[in-house]
């Protein structure tokens, strides 16, 4: 059984890229988590689309080398973000999006609620993979 413990967006993507079993994860992210696993069908539907679009415009962004195409690009995925910010909130959002980019997919944030939540107590949310 894989076992790991995250307390970071790009730890908790490689996580769930190695296929781990059992995800502890700690500290604000936790609760950060728990709002994007609860979600439900129909916000998940709306936020993922308009999450997948400000992963793209924000990767592009950081690739760019122009100060005024990375400004631009980030007032758009700014303003994408706003649609699922009033169903997750805006704190579960940007960690939504900060998975995303580490995993390099919007796929990883489907597998994340494929978990089971095991318990959430004292700050640390215990998922477990079907």
């Amino acid at each position: 059984m894989k076992r790991r413990k995250v307390s970071t967006e790009e730890e908790l993507a490689a996580a769930i890229a190695d296929g781990a079993d059992f995800i502890e994860v700690e500290g604000d992210l936790a609760n950060k988590t728990f709002r994007i696993r609860a979600a439900g069908n129909v916000a998940w539907a709306i936020a993922i689309g308009c999450i997948a679009t400000a992963v793209v415009i924000a990767v592009a962004a950081t690739k760019a080398n122009d100060v005024k195409t990375s400004m631009v690009s980030g007032i758009t995925a700014a303003g994408l973000s706003a649609a699922p910010a009033l169903a997750l909130g805006p704190a579960a959002v940007a960690a939504a999006i900060g998975i995303a980019v580490s995993a390099g997919s919007v796929s990883v944030l489907n597998r994340l609620r494929e978990y089971d939540q095991h318990s959430f107590e004292n700050g640390v949310l215990v998922l477990l993979k079907n």
